[in-house]
C-alpha cells in the first residue's frame, strides 16, 4: 500500500467539500495502523489462469489469518471528520462527539483458471466506536440520584429529620419483666454508620464500570461515555463466510445496535436500584440506650447497643439487628430482655423512618428510569443517522470491473473479476458518487479459454518488397476481429475466417521503412519491412551479358557474310590471273 501516494488523495464531499483521505497528525479520514505494511501478491501461470492476493497475504498468496479475534487494529477511519466537514457536529455533538471504524487484520484472494472463479475473504474483526458526552454525563446524573439517597438517610437521622420522633418513641419503651422488673429506657442515642463508604461503592460498581448487552454486542465505558460496538457480532457467524456484496449495516442491524445501546443502558435501572437497597444493608443504625430496673423503685442501671443495618430496620432483609444488653440485677439473667427490646427499637426506629425511606426506595426505578430515557430517547436516532446514513459497510465486496491495458490499444479495457475483504462507502446517499475505501481489494483478469494468438506470416520480419501494393496474411482465433495497421496510421478491420486465416492488402505503399501491426483484444503481432525498388546496376550488367550475346552471334553471321563476298572476291581475281 503506497502511503504516500494515499495522502495526497482528497476525497469529495460533494458541494465544494473535500476531505483528505490521510493526513498529517489524524487529520486525515483513513488512519493506517499496520496497514501500510501488509502484503499483495499475484502471478499469471498462463493466459487461463491467474492469482491475486491482498491484505494480510503469505508470499505464495495464501490469507495469513487464521480466524476472528485479533486485539490489532490495522486501520481506523474517523468519521468524526466526515461529520465535521458536513458542519453537522455541533448538532450532534452533545449526544456524539466522536465515532469512527477500527479494522481487524484482513486479507483476500481471487483465482481465475479457465473461466472459473475462485474468491475468499478473512476478516479478524470490526469495532464501532461512538462516544456520547450525554452516556458520560449519565455518571453525574445517577451519582446524584446515589449522593440523594444519602442526604436523605442522613437528614432522617438528624435533628432536622424524625430523630425527635425516634428519641420520644425509645424513651417510651416500657418492657414488663415482673415479679423481677419493669425495664424502661432512660436515654438514647441514634446514628448513622458507613453511609459514605457503601454509596461511594455503588458509583465504583455501577457508574464507573462498563457494561455490556446479554449478546455482547454492545459495551459502555460509563465512566467515559464510550460506546463500543462488535460487528463481529451484529450479524449471525461473525464477519467471515459471508455471501458476495453483504451489507453488514443494514438496516436492521442497525436498528438491533441502537435497541441494544439502549437495553444496555435501560440495564442501569435495575442494577442501579438493586445496588441502592444492596447498600442499605451495608449502612448501620445504631441505637445506644440507657436502661433502668424498677419495681416502685430503680433496682439497676445498665445499657443497650442495638446494631443493624438500614434495611433491616426496614425489613427488606430477613437478618435482624444485633443487641448487646449490659444490665444486672442481683446476679439475675436477664436475657430474656432482648427479645422485647428489639422488637421495640426495631419497631420505634423503623416506624419512624419508613415513611421517609420507603417512598424514596420505591421510586428509585421511576427516577433512575427518568434520567436514562432523557438520553437513550435522543440518542437512538442520531446513532441510527450515524450508521445508516453516514457509513455503509460491505463484507466480501465481489464484482467485475475494467482494467487498461494500453499495451493492446489505448482506448481498449479488459474485464477482471475483483473481491474486496471489506469496503467503507461514505455518504452512501450520494449514488454513484459516492466515495469509498477499499480494504484488501484484489483483481484478477485471465482468459476463459485458450484463444490463438494472432499471427503475422507475410510479409516476413525485415524483408524486402518492392514498392506498391504489399499484401498481409496472418492467423488467429475464428470469427474474431483483428484490426491491422501500417506505420501505427489508421487501423482496418479484418474478420479471421473459419480457418484462423485473414488477409489484407495495402496499397501504394512508398519506399522506406515501415511496419505493420496487427492485434485481437488480447495479442498482437508486428513485423517489420523495407519497400525499395530494384538497383539500375544490376540491369545494366545483365543487359550487357544478353547484348553480348545476340551482338556475337549478329556479328558472327555479319562477318561470315563479309569474309564469303571478299574470299569470292578475291579467288575469282587470283583465278583469272592464273587463267
Amino acid at each position: 500500500m503506497n502511503v504516500s501516494a494515499l495522502g495526497a488523495l482528497n476525497l469529495d464531499l460533494g458541494q465544494g467539500l473535500q476531505l483528505p483521505l490521510i493526513g498529517e497528525a489524524g487529520t486525515g479520514l483513513l488512519q493506517l495502523g499496520q496497514a501500510g505494511v501488509l502484503n499483495s501478491f499475484a502471478e499469471a501461470s498462463s493466459a487461463t489462469s491467474a492469482k491475486a492476493g491482498a491484505g494480510a497475504v503469505s508470499a505464495n498468496g495464501a490469507i495469513a489469518l487464521d480466524a476472528e479475534g485479533s486485539d490489532s487494529m490495522m486501520a481506523n477511519i474517523d468519521l468524526t471528520k466526515l461529520l465535521e466537514q458536513l458542519e453537522v457536529d455541533n448538532l450532534t455533538d452533545a449526544l456524539i462527539d466522536e465515532a469512527s471504524l477500527e479494522i481487524g487484520a484482513l486479507g483476500s484472494t481471487a483465482e481465475k483458471t479457465n473461466g472459473s472463479v475462485k474468491t475468499e475473504y478473512l476478516i479478524a474483526g470490526a469495532n464501532a466506536t461512538i462516544s456520547s458526552p450525554a452516556v458520560e454525563g449519565l455518571t453525574t446524573s445517577l451519582g446524584g440520584v446515589v449522593d440523594g439517597l444519602g442526604t436523605t438517610l442522613n437528614t432522617t437521622l438528624s435533628s432536622d429529620g424524625v430523630l425527635g420522633t425516634i428519641t420520644s418513641g425509645l424513651e417510651a419503651i416500657d418492657i414488663d419483666l415482673r415479679p423481677l422488673a419493669r425495664i424502661g429506657v432512660t436515654d438514647s442515642k441514634v446514628a448513622l454508620d458507613g453511609v459514605d463508604a457503601a454509596l461511594n461503592q455503588v458509583k465504583t460498581d455501577v457508574l464507573q464500570g462498563v457494561i455490556t448487552s446479554e449478546t455482547g454486542l454492545v459495551s459502555i465505558d460509563l465512566s467515559t461515555g464510550e460506546v463500543s460496538v462488535d460487528l463481529s457480532k451484529v450479524t449471525t457467524g461473525g464477519l467471515n463466510g459471508k455471501t458476495a456484496n453483504y451489507e453488514l449495516l443494514s438496516a436492521e442491524a442497525v436498528q438491533e445496535i441502537a435497541d441494544e445501546v439502549t437495553s444496555a443502558l435501560s440495564s442501569i435501572i435495575t442494577d442501579l436500584r438493586d445496588a441502592l437497597v444492596a447498600a442499605l444493608d451495608e449502612i448501620d443504625i445504631v441505637v445506644d440506650l440507657g436502661l433502668e430496673a424498677r419495681l416502685l423503685v430503680p433496682l439497676a442501671t445498665g445499657d443497650a447497643k442495638i446494631t443493624g443495618s438500614v434495611a433491616s430496620f426496614l425489613g427488606l432483609v430477613d437478618t435482624e439487628p444485633t443487641t448487646v444488653v449490659n444490665l444486672n440485677l442481683a446476679g439475675l439473667n436477664l436475657g430474656a430482655l432482648v427479645t422485647p427490646l428489639v422488637e421495640g427499637v426495631v419497631g420505634v426506629v423503623g416506624g419512624a423512618i419508613g415513611p421517609v425511606l420507603n417512598p424514596v426506595v420505591d421510586g428509585l426505578a421511576g427516577t433512575i428510569t427518568g434520567i436514562v430515557d432523557g438520553v437513550t430517547k435522543p440518542l437512538e436516532p442520531v446513532l441510527e443517522g450515524v450508521l445508516n446514513e453516514i457509513v455503509e459497510v460491505t463484507l466480501n465486496e465481489q464484482g467485475k470491473t475494467t482494467i487498461d491495458d494500453p499495451s493492446v490499444d489505448p482506448d481498449s479495457t479488459q474485464e477482471a473479476d475483483y473481491v474486496t475483504a471489506l469496503s467503507v462507502t461514505l455518504l452512501p446517499g450520494m449514488g454513484e458518487q459516492a466515495n469509498k475505501v477499499s480494504l484488501a481489494r484484489s483483481e484478477v483478469r485471465a482468459d476463459d479459454q485458450a484463444t490463438a494468438k494472432v499471427e503475422i506470416l507475410s510479409p516476413e520480419d525485415s524483408s524486402v518488397l518492392e514498392p506498391g501494393d504489399v499484401e498481409v496474411t496472418g492467423k488467429g482465433e475464428p470469427g474474431t476481429e483483428i484490426l491491422v495497421a501500417l506505420d501505427g496510421g489508421e487501423a482496418v478491420s479484418v474478420v479471421v475466417d473459419p480457418d484462423g486465416n485473414w488477409r489484407h492488402v495495402f496499397t501504394g505503399v512508398p519506399e522506406g521503412e515501415h511496419f505493420i501491426t496487427a492485434a485481437d483484444e488480447l495479442t498482437n503481432d508486428r513485423v517489420d519491412f523495407k519497400s525499395e525498388a530494384q538497383s539500375s546496376g544490376e540491369n545494366v550488367s545483365d543487359n550487357t551479358a544478353d547484348n553480348t550475346a545476340v551482338n556475337t552471334a549478329d556479328n558472327a553471321a555479319e562477318n561470315t557474310d563479309a569474309n564469303t563476298d571478299v574470299n569470292t572476291a578475291d579467288n575469282a581475281a587470283a583465278n583469272t590471273d592464273a587463267n
